[in-house]
């Protein structure tokens, strides 16, 4: 049973390597609005040294996929 579930797991994140299509997204939709995004982070407590800076590089990595054109054109 683990050997069966481990090899379709493995099957499905090899899913762009073996160059298998995805069938809820065809290959020249497009999007027409706007993507918007939530980011939770803690800005206080004992997890803030290591959440705010991890939420200026998410914020960082959005505004790099904004200015190369978005994901499928949002």
């Amino acid at each position: 049973m683990k050997t069966a579930l481990f090899l379709v797991l493995a099957a499905t994140g090899c899913a762009n390597i073996l160059d298998i299509p995805d069938r809820h997204l065809a290959a020249d939709s497009t999007c027409s609005g706007t993507i918007h995004v939530k980011i939770l982070y803690d800005a206080t407590g004992a997890t803030s040294d290591v959440s705010v800076p991890f939420f200026k590089a998410q914020k960082d990595l959005l505004r790099e996929i904004n200015e190369t054109g978005g994901i499928r054109g949002c």
